[in-house]
């Protein structure tokens, strides 16, 4: 779990967000619920990623790949 913590490395300042929006965002394949809550993820030109939820797109939060894949197995592992 402590390595799954390492997910949110960064939450980003609203004068970076400017350049967040120039990424190419995604909707997550998890999204979707019955509220309509999204996770969107971009990755940006140095391979590192960014999730934004579609309820507080101004909070981008920022990882890496191996972070993440982590903090997904965490919550896999649990779920059984």
């Amino acid at each position: 779990m402590k390595d799954s913590l390492a997910l949110i490395q960064h939450v980003l300042s609203p004068s970076r967000e400017t350049r967040m929006q120039e990424l190419h965002w995604q909707k997550s394949s998890f999204s979707g619920g019955p509220q309509g809550a999204c996770l969107h993820v971009a990755i940006t030109p140095d391979g590192t990623l960014r999730l934004r939820e579609s309820d507080t797109p101004d909070t981008v939060l920022g990882t890496d790949p191996a972070a993440l894949d982590g903090l997904l197995h965490h919550v896999r592992v649990q779920e059984r």
